[in-house]
């Protein structure tokens, strides 16, 4: 693989703080796949939970509780603890996508380009909207400020992105690009940070819909950015080849380029303050240096890493499409652990109150311990 460097630039670390709570995909609003946990060495199954059908996406979490949307129709409440089944809230249709929670409203990404908002209090309908095409990635949701209430954010294949009033589901506004999104905004600093086909990186100010520039991609984007403001991290490739950028929007610049002839990389990456982590379909997990692109390690997988793979302390667990959990430690990229679930994985793991979850396509949840003292 080659390595470029855009010589002279430095990315200045300013990664927010993580949380122990999985309230949306990836953890956070930036997408960057960082959980607020210290991880041990093994994977001990500690319950399941089974759906009637695929769980789609990651799960989330929050206050002790766990929300898995499934292609069953239903929104899946578990408790955390112990995997023991607390609601089943009835969605419009199957899920597509990991839900997003805020304010005890719950949005979620269902089958045929619809996007349903539903109250976590009794499971009522609260609005449900639809795109002109499929909606495949997650939605986001952003907090809102002084000049704009709560928006849920989302990206379409009818080529455009669309911001909807959490509470109210009125549209805010709605951004036309060039092609398909395949994957959801990032939301970081009021600005949201999406791709796709046309190969270009928008960052659209939250409040007003307009656009703010952006960046020009070498090949088209599949799925999300992983963003910590200004930068941006992001696969890109088309079905047999690809490379992996580093970005900063606030210059609208490539900083570096990764993988020439490698990938196609898929998988959002997970980014902490110090390195980027990502799989592809050539079944390898890369391990970069966040300021150079410099490669630190990868690991080799039994099958294409499709999934986005999550930082928790000095560990990484990253999913392979073949239903394999890998545990590996972040500094030196060995194996510590595995698990066959026995059925493919494509939502990734979420990492919260000490147990690493997982949905499969056969529909269980299953949640690991990483103790030894639960062997």
């Amino acid at each position: 693989m080659r390595l470029w460097v855009m010589m002279g630039l430095c990315l200045v670390v300013t990664a927010p703080a993580v949380t122990s709570e999985w309230p949306v995909y990836r953890g956070d609003h930036g997408l960057r796949g960082v959980a607020g946990e210290t991880l041990g060495d093994v994977l001990v199954r500690r319950w399941t939970y089974r759906a009637q059908r695929a769980i789609t996406g990651s799960a989330v979490v929050r206050d002790g509780r766990v929300y898995a949307a499934s292609r069953d129709g239903d929104l899946h409440i578990i408790n955390l603890a112990d995997g023991s089944p607390i609601q089943r809230w009835p969605l419009a249709a199957g899920a597509k996508a990991s839900p997003a929670i805020h304010d005890q409203i719950a949005v979620i990404t269902l089958l045929r380009g619809v996007v349903q908002a539903i109250s976590l209090e009794d499971g009522s309908e609260l609005w449900r909207t639809s795109a002109e095409d499929a909606v495949k990635g997650a939605v986001n949701i952003w907090p809102g400020n002084d000049d704009a209430p709560p928006l849920v954010v989302f990206c379409s294949d009818d080529f455009s992105a669309y911001a909807h009033d959490l509470r109210s589901g009125e549209r805010r506004w709605q951004v036309a690009t060039g092609n398909y999104l395949y994957g959801g905004p990032a939301i970081a600093a009021g600005r949201a940070v999406f791709g796709g086909c046309d190969s270009f990186l928008y960052v659209v100010d939250l409040a007003s819909g307009e656009k703010q520039g952006g960046v020009a991609l070498p090949s088209y984007m599949q799925s999300s950015p992983a963003v910590d403001w200004p930068y941006a991290f992001t696969g890109t490739g088309d079905q047999t080849t690809g490379e992996f950028i580093a970005a900063d929007l606030a210059r609208g610049e490539i900083l570096w380029r990764y993988g020439e002839d490698g990938g196609p990389y898929v998988a959002i990456p997970a980014v902490n303050d110090e390195v980027v982590v990502f799989g592809d379909q050539d079944m390898i997990l890369h391990c970069l240096d966040r300021r150079t692109g410099a490669q630190r390690w990868t690991f080799v997988a039994d099958d294409s890493i499709d999934a986005a793979p999550t930082i928790a302390g000095n560990r990484v667990v990253a999913c392979a499409d073949n239903g394999i959990v890998y545990l590996i430690d972040l500094t030196s990229g060995r194996e510590l652990a595995r698990f066959d679930c026995g059925s493919p994985i494509t939502g990734g793991a979420a990492v919260a109150g000490g147990l690493v979850l997982v949905g499969t396509r056969n529909g269980t949840l299953h949640a690991f311990s990483t103790s030894a003292d639960d062997r």
